[in-house]
């Protein structure tokens, strides 16, 4: 029987450019604003080796989110009193990765500070 972490892998994965593959990813609350309205998400937040994607499944809906690593600022890590929090600085809008409990995480972060600002054909395959 597949955890929620891999079913919530398996659903993403459906909608991956050719050639994209999971690099890392944290599990959390994703914070961002939609339609003028801050919400606040639980699922997971992959780095692949071509954008940053959010999945997240509630009853029959499914939400996902991407963010092109072109339009990273920075990335900044904080500890918080229930987890870490991962603060994503982006050109249109920012979003954030709440209540992260992870040990990959400073992979995670460092992988994405590696690649910010970095055009589709500048990132590996």
């Amino acid at each position: 029987m597949l955890t929620k972490v891999e079913k919530l892998l398996e659903i993403s994965k459906k909608g991956f450019e050719s050639n994209e593959e999971i690099v890392h990813y944290i599990y959390g609350a994703y914070e961002k604003v939609f339609n003028g309205k801050s919400t606040l998400r639980t699922g997971i937040l992959i780095a692949t080796n071509k954008k940053i994607r959010f999945c997240s499944k509630r009853f029959f809906t499914v939400f996902n989110d991407v963010v092109e690593y072109e339009d990273l600022y920075n990335v900044e890590l904080s500890q918080e009193k229930f987890g870490d929090k991962v603060f994503i600085h982006c050109k249109k809008q920012s979003c954030s990765m709440r209540f992260v409990e992870d040990q990959n995480l400073i992979k995670f972060v460092d992988f994405i500070k590696e690649n910010k600002g970095k055009r589709k054909q500048q990132l590996k395959d």
